[in-house]
């Protein structure tokens, strides 16, 4: 009988073991699992730093800033904090707590490249190069597809000298994604660093073409001087001046910070950057943040308009303008684009309403006044048209636009003597101006002028402006009237 209870105790007993050393090694896990998270907790609270004034903050930056150090105070959850942290502070300029967040956040998160990239952004605005280098060296080993870490490498390395780096940098972009128009910048960049000006120029034709001359037009026409192709170099400094403003890459780590951004002025920047490059959505939900931090500015409410006008969505941007004309009576330009979005609405009363309550309330503003003039000629009424160009001119003086309509204005009526002296002081005001030039060449080819002719036709020559198209039809025209070729090889007459 003892026999058969000591063979039938013997599984129970395995199992009990078995279930002794399988808490044991839970027990064991867990204290490990809580080992480490007392370390993380240890390292999380160490690396969040003293709380900065924010005594002139909105609320909400204060109240965020606070739930992220309940979160970091916790057992659980402190990375996260620590990470909302780093976001808060970067984002609103607090670069100093934002570098101690992201020195631990790297450690805690060794796979996470948000944290090195964003730390090298602010080194290498601190002029930290070498930092930032090995920060997004660290960037790219973590995530290698991340193009803006190669591009932001390869910027770094080259102004540290070091060209074959900075190449190596942009071609894995390259690699990636040919054509890509940043990188293939930087390796243009390279080339005129090396001093090998046909390789770049190559590079930066294509990199204008990609980008419609958004990049590139301030380097390529140095390449072309020094190629000797002086007139492709006039041509590229005319695009240059249309093309606006240098528009820096998308970067997703960066612009993420945005949405923990409290300073309305910033958004407002960045959602013009967005906008842009083409990304409206984006655009659109900074410029909503803006105006939720700063409600009574007109000039978000504005450049929110315009941008909903480009969208399309055209009710919206109505209702921002209203908002942005109870505002701001004074700004002239929101009562001209309300004109405009209701006439595009179909709703002309309203519009001819606004437009008047908007001459009214700025009886000085000459886009206004132009408008009215324009409005006028449209419906024949010229003669009326004129004081309000006049006046346009009177306060705006140094725009050649009124000056030409003016002109033309005066020449329908009739008056080309009067006419053409407003062309005159529109180069006045403009030298140069295009338009202005073109319509010069026509007027003294029609009247058979050919001396002055060929003076206005030299002087289109030189602007790079002027559409090759248009130039190519006034020397035909001069051809079928004097019989013979403008000669334009002679030096120019002095500018008026």
């Amino acid at each position: 009988m003892a026999s058969r209870n000591t063979l039938m105790g013997a599984p129970g007993r395995k199992r009990r073991w078995g279930l002794l050393a399988t808490l044991g090694f839970a027990v064991l896990a867990f204290a490990i699992t809580g080992w480490r998270q007392v370390h993380r907790n240890q390292l999380v609270r160490s690396a969040s730093p003293h709380r900065p004034d924010l005594s002139r903050w909105p609320p909400g930056m204060q109240d965020e800033v606070a739930e992220a150090e309940r979160r970091i105070a916790g057992f659980f959850g402190g990375t996260q904090g620590l990470a909302q942290l780093s976001e808060l502070y970067h984002a609103n300029g607090f670069l100093a707590e934002a570098r101690g967040c992201y020195a631990a956040l790297a450690e805690l998160q060794p796979r996470e490249g948000r944290w090195t990239y964003r730390h090298a952004m602010i080194s290498a605005g601190y002029g930290e190069l070498e930092l930032a280098n090995e920060l997004l060296n660290a960037t790219v080993r973590r995530v290698p597809d991340y193009r803006p870490g190669h591009v932001r490498r390869g910027d770094i390395l080259l102004k540290m000298g070091d060209l074959e780096g900075a190449a190596a940098a942009f071609g894995l972009v390259q690699a990636q994604s040919a054509g890509e128009p940043y990188s293939l910048l930087g390796l243009a960049r390279c080339d005129i660093e090396k001093g090998d000006w046909t390789a770049a120029r190559h590079k930066l034709e294509a990199v204008m073409t990609a980008t419609h001359n958004a990049l590139g037009y301030d380097l390529i026409v140095p390449v072309y001087e020094h190629l000797g192709l002086s007139e492709r170099a006039e041509h590229a400094r005319g695009r240059s001046k249309a093309s606006g403003a240098f528009r820096d890459m998308a970067d997703r780590w960066m612009d993420e910070l945005n949405d923990r951004c409290f300073d309305p002025f910033h958004l407002s920047v960045s959602a013009g950057a967005a906008q842009a490059r083409g990304d409206t959505s984006m655009a659109r939900r900074w410029l909503e943040r803006a105006i939720s931090l700063a409600p009574q500015s007109e000039a978000f409410r504005f450049q929110l308009a315009m941008l909903l006008t480009q969208m399309g969505e055209l009710k919206e941007a109505r209702v921002e303008l209203e908002r942005c004309t109870r505002l701001a009576p004074k700004f002239a330009d929101g009562w001209a684009h309300l004109y405009g979005v209701l006439n595009s609405l179909g709703e002309e009363q309203a519009a001819q309403r606004a437009f008047a309550e908007g001459l009214i309330n700025c009886p000085d503003s000459p886009g206004l006044h132009r408008m009215r003039a324009k409005q006028l000629v449209a419906v024949g009424r010229l003669d009326e048209a004129v004081p309000h160009f006049r006046t346009s001119i009177r306060l705006r003086p140094t725009e050649a636009g009124a000056y030409i309509e003016l002109a033309m204005t005066l020449m329908k009526l009739g008056q080309m003597d009067a006419g053409m002296a407003e062309f005159h002081q529109a180069l006045v005001a403009e030298p140069d101006h295009p338009l202005v030039l073109t319509a010069l060449a026509f007027q003294a080819i029609r009247t058979r002028d050919e001396h002055e002719a060929t003076r206005w036709l030299r002087r289109a020559r030189q602007q790079p402006r002027v559409p090759r198209d248009e130039f190519d039809a006034l020397v035909t025209a001069f051809l079928q009237t004097f019989g013979r070729e403008p000669d334009l090889h002679l030096p120019s007459a002095v500018k008026d």
